[in-house]
């Protein structure tokens, strides 16, 4: 945490934090947040607060105590602090109040305005909807990449001949893929599903009401029902490369028996003319032996 000034005229008492959000394993006593559930993740602070080139998955963090906040305080103050840490207009600023809580929500900076007793809570609970909105745009950005391809695909979910052997483990891996978003999206369902609590507590509210602002839920189904799709025409891609290899395979070892017998057969019809002409000759020797024998 460092102490901000009168920057952008925002209070002596605010601080700023600037944050890596990642699932990525790493030395959890330097976390400044640790979130577990389904998709444990935790928050780490970059020691310098300079902007220099900005990382996509930062994220600034304002805190602002509210026994500092008056009724007239300027919460303009705050978005003129959020756009020049490079926070535009176009990410979706929104402000979101509670109870005396104010909270200015962008996509790369959020800003909380809350009372020093409910000011951990209310991070936490931004923090965890922002990573799983950050989430659901990795999944949508994934799945815009594999659409074009998939449409490719679709032929050999009817039909696959040998000139398409090459693009199996294609196939392996875009299947892959499909089952692990699938995944990551059934194991934020229940966070981001989840019913109601009560009784209400501030931070769920702010919970529930960041979901319904940002669409989470829309947007969670949405991506589900084209996982589906996906995964149903990559897994009928794959059971019918996999017919077609264990046909062609069958089809080998039968031409295999069939030479095997063939060859069976022509040893056979060797050994037998073999074995007459042996005959043939016996009896041919056989009359001529009698006859010097008679004279």
């Amino acid at each position: 945490m460092n102490q901000i000034t009168s920057q952008a005229r925002l209070p002596e008492s605010a601080s700023i934090s600037r944050l890596i959000l990642t699932a990525e394993a790493g030395n959890t006593s330097q976390a400044v947040y640790q979130f577990t559930g389904p998709l444990p993740f935790r928050a780490y602070e970059i020691e310098k607060l300079d902007k220099g080139e900005r990382h996509k998955e930062e994220l600034w963090l304002l805190k602002i105590p509210g026994q500092y906040l008056t009724e007239d305080f300027p919460v303009e103050a705050v978005h003129t602090w959020m756009a020049s840490q490079g926070a535009m207009a176009d990410e979706g600023q929104q402000l979101l109040t509670f109870h005396g809580t104010q909270i200015v929500w962008s996509a790369h900076c959020i800003a909380i305005m809350a009372d020093d007793s409910v000011m951990e809570s209310v991070v936490r609970s931004c923090l965890e909807h922002l990573y799983y909105l950050r989430e659901l745009n990795r999944i949508e950005a994934e799945l815009q990449e594999m659409w074009p391809q998939a449409e490719q695909d679709v032929s050999m979910a009817f039909e696959f001949n040998q000139s398409q052997l090459l693009k199996r483990p294609n196939l392996k891996q875009r299947f892959q893929q499909a089952l692990l978003m699938q995944g990551r999206l059934s194991r934020m369902s229940s966070r981001i599903n989840r019913p109601y609590l009560y009784p209400p507590t501030l931070a769920s509210q702010i919970g529930e009401r960041l979901c319904e602002r940002l669409q989470l839920a829309h947007r969670h189904e949405c991506l589900c029902d084209q996982l589906e799709i996906l995964n149903g025409l990559y897994e009928q891609c794959s059971q019918r490369a996999s017919d077609f290899v264990l046909t062609r395979s069958g089809n080998q070892l039968e031409w295999i028996i069939i030479i095997l017998l063939l060859a069976q057969i022509l040893l056979s019809g060797f050994d037998m003319l073999t074995s007459l002409e042996t005959t043939a000759t016996t009896t041919t020797a056989t009359p001529a032996t009698s006859d010097t024998t008679g004279q």
